[in-house]
């Protein structure tokens, strides 16, 4: 058999399972998109304090902490977490470089620390500079550095990545090192935020706006305008009714402009994190948005945000859908709470529920349900984290460890539901970030992704496969996670089939032919939805030129992954 024959035959047997998979991924994104089923917590974020300190009767403590390595962006992105209207959190920097941070201000105080690993004889010493900020709520924020004193785990290459910068942190706090330097408590949550991000606005609202008025708001992390909020305060009534209604609290109230805040994001987080704890005890995280400002590259850009997007996606069908039904004990009368953005198209694509939860409040019974699900990601930015958990399961082993991941976001999320914890996706909350300033800076994030991703699937298959504990959409859902680098690493190929036949090296059948115009469909309604659809054209030629040259990147990174190759990888400093 000639090359080009067997070339031939390994072409049409991918047609047709790829152009498969991809028309039903695609479909169910789009149904996802297109039928009301946005959102999935039922109740929505106020953004104001005084509502969810009245519902916990408490100020959870919360620590925003922000892994850095020498980022020269977080001079512009680190000042924007000082005007938060929650009251009750701190800011902490994990810096593993040698940055200053003087445009914060002066060094108030600088303190140094030394503690032993637990069960383990390596000493640790760290410095802690507390700054005041000029500007802000806040009245001071820490800077964290840590070096080491015994030379054989000196620190001097980073070992442990953004893992080993945020574990130190959870050590610290463990201790009580950090409590100590700024005269608090120990958390109840930490916010994990990239040193490239700040704080953005209320997507769902958008979404509101687009579904119900047809008006179609762009604009990167701006205000809307007064008129969408005036019809957004109308159109959040039943919502606003129903949340008054499940939480039993007449004072919750809907303000779309405080909801819209990039300044109440973290009040957001608190309260869709308090309200829903209440009804599943083992939610451990709630995950937003990840997005990124454009910087003026339109290819690069164009690149960028389609993945966001699709990533989004990804988050919200992964994630369970929550239903609350309330018994009144004397009359029997039950009422159902599902979201109220669903119809009966999309149920159908979630349409299993099962029990988790039953208790009695003021005369009521209430079950709660969550529909089958797919392992949600944790995406390390933008999300919520019961600080509780945190020091059994961290981002990784240590920081010097027989098993280092540099995808710390998708260990975390590993360990957490393999123990049944809960990871919910929102679409209430977003951050902004900065993209890779080249072509060349975004391969390498995506070689690192694809080899972390590929390297903490091998590292658990067993463990996860064997697991008693997950259902089979879990196990899947694990899986189906390094299924957008295999498709990366497979496009190019397919490209190759709608191209060759047109050379005359290679002849289709009539069937093949049908077989690529449904994978090429399948493709056009995913890049269709992702927002850039006045830049259709061209985002098509980028997905085309990126396949061809990010899907070798995907390659080399799981087979370096699957042989155990290590990562020696520094991230690219930013220098604007």
């Amino acid at each position: 058999m000639s090359p080009i024959v067997e070339l031939e035959l390994a072409l049409r047997s991918l047609g047709l399972p790829l152009a498969s998979f991809l028309t039903y991924y695609a479909t169910r994104k789009w149904l996802s998109l297109t039928g009301n089923n946005t959102e999935r917590l039922n109740i929505f974020a106020t953004g104001d304090p005084a509502i969810l300190e009245e519902f916990s009767g408490r100020k959870p403590k919360v620590f925003i902490v922000i892994p850095s390595y020498n980022d020269r962006s977080i001079e512009e992105t680190l000042p924007k977490w000082f005007n938060q209207n929650y009251e009750n959190y701190e800011v902490i920097v994990a810096e593993d470089g040698n940055k200053s941070y003087d445009f914060v201000s002066d060094t108030v105080e600088r303190e140094e620390h030394e503690y032993r690993i637990p069960n383990r004889d390596v000493r640790r010493c760290i410095t802690i500079e507390k700054k005041k900020p000029k500007n802000g709520n806040l009245d001071e924020i820490l800077v964290v550095r840590k070096y080491i004193e015994d030379k054989k785990d000196y620190r001097k290459d980073r070992k442990g990545f953004k893992a080993g910068a945020l574990n130190n942190v959870i050590h610290l706090v463990d201790l009580g090192i950090i409590q100590e330097e700024l005269n608090t408590v120990k958390p109840d949550y930490v916010m994990i935020v990239d040193a490239d991000h700040e704080p953005g606005r209320n997507p769902l609202l958008g979404w509101i706006l687009g579904k119900k008025c047809k008006i179609r708001r762009i604009e990167e992390n701006k205000p809307l305008k007064e008129e969408d909020y005036r019809k957004l305060d109308d159109l959040l009534k039943p919502f606003e009714e129903e949340g008054k209604e499940i939480l039993t609290l007449d004072s919750y109230k809907l303000n779309s402009r405080l909801m819209d805040d990039p300044n109440s994001l973290v009040t957001r987080l608190v309260e869709l994190m308090e309200y829903h704890r209440k009804f599943i005890p083992w939610l451990a995280v709630v995950q937003g948005y990840q997005n990124h400002y454009a910087n003026q590259q339109m290819g690069l850009d164009l690149l960028v945000k389609s993945a966001h997007i699709i990533a989004q996606w990804d988050i919200k069908l992964r994630s369970a859908r929550i239903k609350i039904e309330v018994e009144n004990l004397e009359n029997r009368e039950r009422k159902n709470y599902s979201n109220r953005m669903e119809t009966r198209l999309t149920t159908i694509l979630n349409r299993k529920w099962r029990e988790i939860n039953e208790f009695l409040e003021n005369g009521k019974k209430h079950r709660v349900y969550i529909s089958n699900h797919r392992f949600p990601l944790f995406t390390g930015s933008s999300g919520i984290i019961r600080f509780d958990l945190l020091p059994k399961y961290k981002f990784a082993d240590d920081i010097f460890n027989n098993y280092l991941s540099v995808t710390e976001d998708w260990e975390l999320s590993t360990r957490l539901q393999k123990d049944r914890y809960l990871v919910m996706a929102t679409h209430q909350v977003e951050t902004w970030g900065r993209p890779p300033e080249n072509f060349e800076a975004y391969k390498k994030q995506q070689y690192r992704w694809a080899y972390g991703t590929m390297k903490d699937i091998k590292h658990h298959f067993k463990n996860i496969l064997n697991s008693n504990n997950l259902k089979f959409d879990e196990k899947f859902g694990f899986l189906a996670q390094l299924s957008h680098y295999i498709g990366g690493l497979l496009q190019p190929l397919i490209y190759m089939g709608i191209v060759l036949p047109f050379t005359g090296i290679i002849n289709y059948t009539f069937l093949d032919y049908i077989l690529m115009t449904y994978w090429f469909i399948s493709q056009f309604m995913v890049e269709e939805m992702i927002g850039y659809v006045q830049c259709k054209d061209k985002l098509m030629l980028e997905s085309i030129k990126r396949y061809f040259t990010i899907g070798p990147v995907y390659g080399k990174a799981i087979t370096d992954a699957l042989l155990g190759k290590d990562l020696n990888w520094i991230p690219t400093r930013r220098t604007k």
